[in-house]
């Protein structure tokens, strides 16, 4: 399963507020929204997620640099032994915003297309420019850093030039992301889309003398469902830790738990459910994974994006357990 969920992973969606309202943000995160994680929520999550075995933070939002306390967030995830990672749309350039992100192992900088592509999906001019002068001030404090683009159907041809791009400016990583269907993305992304991701990123990872590794958030269908039922079948045999079978372990900005994507729903996640490893939660687990093998037969395409797979699994899935969030 290492290749589609990685063990030990917490994400946390601190926020949906932005300081954008790009047309194609999955979250519909935008200025006037507010939902907020608290400083000790987030810490609250990196000491129990800790305790269960945990050891990779990722931060995202809406846009993390809007919190003040960023920074202390990465120096918190790294005095209790997790590595850690931040996503930024790179538009604030101030010596805090900076600051803040070099407390985390890693940035990936949202570039979602050439200039003229990359504007008009931010719906503001200049955003571009704002992104990849941020990748630049980052590496040439010596951070490490990757360029993370969300690929649409007009914007695949424009990926060897980005990768290129992100070559010289210094990024080790260009990780291609497909557009997800939920939020503002409804109706952007395709299943052709996400083949032709799969096959552009496995062209451009055959160029050895590239620094720049190439990563791509799709795999071949035939491969999504077989790990999909090894997964499904450890976890009602109790083969795996938690931190193992809930990876990545997504907590969004009211504080609701969710497994493997920020778009699923009633699964009956919480953090008392998680710690007991209940019965319940596992059985609701494999019902919801073994329904997201059912998505991934029905697609015709070869390639697939499995945590949009899983999401859209997420509101078929028979369950009827709460979300659970925080507080519990």
């Amino acid at each position: 399963m290492a290749a589609l969920f990685p063990a030990g992973s917490i994400h946390l969606h601190i926020t949906d507020a932005c300081n954008l309202r790009c047309g194609h943000c999955y979250s519909d995160s935008a200025p006037n929204r507010d939902g907020w994680l608290t400083f000790e929520q987030c810490l609250l999550t990196i000491e129990r997620g800790a305790a269960l075995g945990y050891r990779h933070l990722s931060v995202s939002g809406g846009e993390p640099t809007l919190a003040p306390w960023l920074g202390e967030l990465g120096d918190a995830a790294r005095s209790n032994g997790f590595s850690s990672s931040v996503v930024t749309n790179g538009l604030v350039h101030s010596e805090r915003a900076v600051t803040s992100l070099c407390a985390f192992d890693t940035v990936a900088v949202s570039v979602d297309g050439l200039e003229a592509s990359h504007d008009k999906l931010r719906r503001r001019s200049g955003s571009f420019e704002r992104a990849t002068g941020m990748i630049e001030l980052l590496t040439g404090r010596g951070q490490t850093v990757g360029m993370v683009t969300c690929v649409q159907e007009e914007t695949v041809t424009e990926l060897p030039a980005l990768w290129e791009l992100a070559g010289g400016l210094g990024a080790s990583l260009h990780q291609f992301r497909p557009m997800a269907p939920v939020g503002r993305g409804v109706g952007v992304g395709s299943a052709d889309t996400v083949s032709r991701v799969a096959l552009v990123a496995a062209l451009l990872s055959g160029v050895e003398e590239s620094a720049v590794r190439v990563q791509a958030d799709v795999v071949s269908s035939e491969l999504a469902m077989s790990s999909l039922a090894d997964l499904a079948s450890n976890i009602e045999q109790e083969r795996l830790e938690v931190y193992e079978a809930v990876s990545p372990l997504v907590v969004d900005e009211l504080g609701q738990l969710r497994p493997f994507s920020y778009n699923t729903r009633d699964i009956g996640l919480a953090w008392s459910e998680l710690e007991s490893w209940a019965p319940m939660l596992r059985a609701n687990l494999v019902d919801l994974l073994r329904s997201t093998i059912a998505v991934v037969r029905q697609s015709a395409s070869p390639f697939v994006d499995v945590f949009a797979a899983v999401a859209d699994a997420s509101w078929v899935t028979e369950s009827s357990v709460k979300v659970g969030g925080l507080q519990t």
